[in-house]
């Protein structure tokens, strides 16, 4: 993964090779600010943001994110529509929407099919793991996107290495995921969201899985829930689209 620096900003680009349109996924890192909608000044980081990149704000579409499975279709609606919808996954066969959602340890999720307009983004941790399913679903139903031609890319998130959690959840995610997206180590539990994610997306027959391995807990570019806690961390953003 490439790290740039746009006007000042500093950006990742996650690569999305092979799609056949000229997609594009930028990560804004820890150094570009919040890039929540909460105050000012994080509106403010994310305008300077979308402009170092080259992206119009009112391109941008983004919801409220609540840590559960639900996927919003943006088409017919406004980038206002859609910020107060709670969600965590877009979908779009419209060329001129940027798809976004934030990130500080959740893995952010992009699907596309080569030649075909549809895609979808979505923002998956402990709790909404099981929404890229949905997802697939979405571009297959509304779209006719078959999973076999379905591409994903799972960008940078925090990786087991760091994500010990307490014995309930480590069963809890065990149970419903199976053995392959946690670990008992030393005497403690681990979730891999990436490993979880990649055996959920194969049971579906997708085409393709590319991970994007970096840790964002572990490495000080990106921002971490985990690391920097409630009142330091930053929220990242990743834009998904023609742009």
């Amino acid at each position: 993964m490439r790290l740039e620096i746009h006007d000042g900003a500093r950006a990742a680009e996650i690569p999305l090779a092979g799609s056949g349109i000229p997609w594009r996924a930028r990560l804004s890192l820890h150094a570009a600010g919040h890039m929540g909608r909460e105050t000012e000044e994080r509106r403010e980081n994310r305008t300077r943001f979308f402009r170092s990149v080259g992206v119009e704000s009112g391109r941008v579409f983004g919801v409220t994110q609540v840590h559960g499975r639900d996927v919003l279709e943006v088409d017919g609606r406004t980038p206002d529509d859609c910020a107060s919808v709670q969600a965590d996954g877009l979908v779009s066969d419209g060329l001129d929407a940027v798809l976004s959602v934030t990130v500080a340890d959740c893995l952010p999720i992009m699907l596309f099919a080569p030649g075909k307009d549809g895609r979808a983004i979505v923002h998956s941790g402990w709790k909404g793991t099981g929404i890229v399913a949905r997802a697939v679903g979405e571009l297959s139903g509304r779209y006719g996107i078959a999973p076999g031609a379905v591409d994903a890319v799972i960008g940078p998130g925090i990786g087991s290495c760091c994500y010990e959690v307490d014995r309930e959840r480590y069963e809890r995610f065990t149970a419903e995921f199976g053995p392959g997206g946690s670990l008992a180590r030393d005497g403690t539990w681990r979730l891999d969201l990436r490993a979880a994610n990649v055996m959920l997306l194969e049971s579906i027959g997708i085409r393709s899985v590319t991970v994007v391995d970096n840790c964002t807990c572990c490495e000080h570019e990106f921002g971490s829930y985990r690391r920097d806690g409630r009142d330091r961390f930053h929220n990242m953003i990743v834009l998904f689209g023609a742009f």
